[in-house]
Parts: C-alpha cells; structure tokens; sequence
C-alpha cells in the first residue's frame, strides 16, 4: 500500500515491523532466564513482536491474530 508520498510503509512501520521481527529472533537464539522453559521465553518474544507490531502499525492489526 502506498502513502501520498509514493513510499510503501511509513518510516515508524518500517521501524517498527524490524524490530519487532529482531525481538523475536533473539528469544529464538538467546537462552531463557533461569526458572522460564524454552518455550515461555519464545513466547514472549512472540508476544513482544505482536506488540510492537500493534503500536507501529506495520501490518494490519487483524495480520497479528495469526501469529500464534
């Protein structure tokens, strides 16, 4: 989808679905904190990512309901 001024996504959306997506490669390669299994610790990274994606709108809202 392209804005007014011919660019695809708004910069804070570029931003945001970046960081988003590098929270959650490094719950993916970083080790849990002592007393979190594995699979809290990528959840959490999984959550990270969809809050971020919520606040900075990189994709539509709905798109993040399919991240489980």
């Amino acid at each position: 989808m392209t804005t007014e001024t011919g660019r695809l996504m708004k910069r804070p959306a570029v931003i945001g679905m970046l960081v988003g997506v590098l929270m959650f490669v490094a719950t993916l390669f970083i080790p849990p904190p002592s007393g979190l299994s594995a699979t809290g610790w990528h959840t959490l990274g999984l959550a990270l990512l969809m809050a971020i994606w919520w606040s900075t709108e990189p994709v539509p809202i709905a798109i993040t309901a399919l991240l489980h």
